[in-house]
């Protein structure tokens, strides 16, 4: 089914039934992403007395599990301003349009040390960073009249979903980086990355701060300059997505919690013929 979407002033039309899935699933076992070394994605099956437990296959009347996760680090996750704020908004609250033109960049990380550039917490000059300069040049050669409310960041060349991050000290966002970002009207900053801040940063997280609108240390939802702005992070954008525009459906589950799983599903648009 097709679709035409207003978007800057043109139409578009997107072809709903040729959607990419972008996510990257919470998983068990060894295919499952980890990050900040936190716990693994676990399932249970429930008991029901003896040795008897809900598995269809062991005899069960169905499949029912507890699951154990920590959706920072089991794969594709949307935060809101509740993940560093002290009221702790549900990420579930996020007013996000069913359809949100979005910008795809690539931007291949460089040495901290090789640049200019600083970071707000703890950092090492050998660290990978996504710096400015790369990032607000790539902005300015792609972005189309009015996809600009979501920013999409492609910092890997592999289409590997199934990443182990933890104690690797991924790439991060330079200060830099983000102030840029922050300038933009864009609500929705979406990364292949576990985090925009350093893994180990020394507790700051100065880049989710700057993204919000809060000053070092501040911690209060009132006085956020842009309190309705969402994260995604650990996103897998396939290599055969293009740069340039796109429309996204992001959805995320009705859990009362900083950040969430979600899934994203992305369009390229076209010009009606």
């Amino acid at each position: 089914m097709d679709v035409i979407a207003p978007i800057g002033g043109a139409s578009w039309v997107l072809h709903l039934d040729d959607a990419s899935d972008w996510t990257v699933p919470v998983q068990t076992g060894s295919e499952q992403t980890s990050a900040f070394g936190l716990r693994q994605t676990a399932t249970e099956p429930v008991g029901i007395g003896g040795d008897m437990h809900l598995v269809v296959r062991d005899g069960g009347s169905v499949n029912c599990a507890d699951v154990a996760f920590n959706p920072h680090g089991a794969g594709t996750h949307t935060e809101g301003i509740g993940h560093i704020s002290i009221e702790r908004r549900p990420v579930s609250q996020l007013q996000l349009p069913a359809l949100l033109p979005a910008t795809v960049l690539s931007v291949v990380p460089v040495r901290l040390g090789t640049t200019t550039e600083t970071y707000g917490g703890d950092c090492h000059p050998d660290d990978l960073v996504v710096s400015v300069e790369p990032l607000a040049r790539a902005l300015s050669d792609l972005l189309v009249v009015g996809f600009d409310a979501a920013i999409v960041i492609r910092t890997r060349e592999d289409d590997d979903s199934a990443l182990q991050w933890s104690g690797r000290n991924p790439p991060y966002f330079t200060r830099e980086a983000i102030a840029f970002l922050a300038t933009l009207p864009s609500q929705h900053l979406l990364v292949d990355l576990p985090s925009i801040d350093r893994e180990s940063d020394g507790g700051g997280v100065p880049n989710h701060l700057c993204w919000w609108g809060l000053p070092t240390g501040v911690r209060r939802e009132a006085e956020a300059a842009q309190p309705d702005r969402s994260v995604t992070e650990m996103l897998c954008v396939p290599q055969h997505c293009g740069d340039g525009p796109w429309v996204l459906n992001v959805q995320i589950p009705a859990l009362d919690l900083d950040a969430a799983p979600s899934k994203v599903l992305a369009w390229r648009p076209v010009r009606p013929s």
